[in-house]
């Protein structure tokens, strides 16, 4: 884990999560579902076209990476995903090791788990919620991930490790 590039890259992923939060939830449902699809058939291709990554450039510089860090953080709030899916192959293209890569990637969900759920309640504060609603966040849901998400990470973790190298650029 490289925790000098998830410093590095944090305030832009969080800036850029609270800003794709709020420009997702500006976007009619048939826009937003589009966006959604494209962009998960553009991951999909591309991972099945890799046959691996390789470094092909060097890690940018603390305004490169803050850069990089805001474009990871609105395409996962966008698409409500982590962002592992990519700043592993980010991380990796610029000669970042496949386990460390994963590793700074998990430490950077963190990061744009929390302004991401800043920003979705900021953004739905005033639409209609129940009970169990802060905003657009729906709070089971909320606390049933997050506890999913903690007991299953150190079986990612072990697996990750047994794991060839080779095998989780293909995963």
């Amino acid at each position: 884990m490289r925790w000098d590039l998830v410093r590095a890259m944090s305030i832009g992923i969080m800036m850029g999560s609270l800003i794709g939060s709020q420009f997702a939830s500006s976007l009619p449902a048939g826009w937003l579902a589009l966006v959604f699809s494209a962009f998960i058939a553009i991951m999909a291709t591309r991972m099945l076209r890799q046959n691996a990554a390789s470094a092909d450039r060097a890690l940018p510089g603390a305004g490169g990476l803050f850069g990089a860090g805001s474009l990871i953080g609105v395409a996962s709030s966008v698409v409500g995903a982590g962002g592992a899916f990519i700043t592993t192959p980010f991380l990796v293209r610029r000669g970042l090791p496949i386990h460390a890569a994963v590793g700074t990637s998990a430490a950077c969900g963190f990061p744009i788990a929390v302004a991401g759920t800043i920003g979705y309640v900021i953004a739905g504060w005033s639409a209609a919620q129940t009970n169990l609603m802060v905003g657009y966040i729906y709070l089971p849901g909320l606390v049933f991930v997050s506890i999913a998400s903690m007991l299953t990470a150190p079986l990612g973790v072990r697996i990750a490790h047994a794991l060839p190298s080779l095998s989780l650029i293909h995963i």
